[in-house]
């Protein structure tokens, strides 16, 4: 009986997209690229504000944000 590999090849290594994408979320959260979760990739604080805005507002059970700071504008007191 052969012992199975707890670390078996990820499907990253065929697609350099997956591959891109489970390198960004390891290094964003340390955590692994999980089955039927989104990644969007957004630009700048024209894309990023409002995204983070829709995202607190359709948060259900909790919000952990990690920032080096707020500023006292409109995006800082909404958040």
């Amino acid at each position: 009986m052969t012992r199975s590999d707890p670390h078996p090849p990820s499907p990253a290594a065929d697609d350099p997209h997956r591959a891109l994408a489970e390198h960004m979320v390891s290094r964003a959260g340390g955590s692994e690229a999980l089955p039927d979760n989104r990644i969007d990739i957004l630009l700048d604080s024209t894309e990023n504000f409002p995204a983070w805005l829709a995202a607190l507002a359709d948060a259900e059970e909790c919000i952990d944000i990690e920032m080096y700071l707020f500023a006292r504008n409109d995006f800082g007191r909404q958040v």
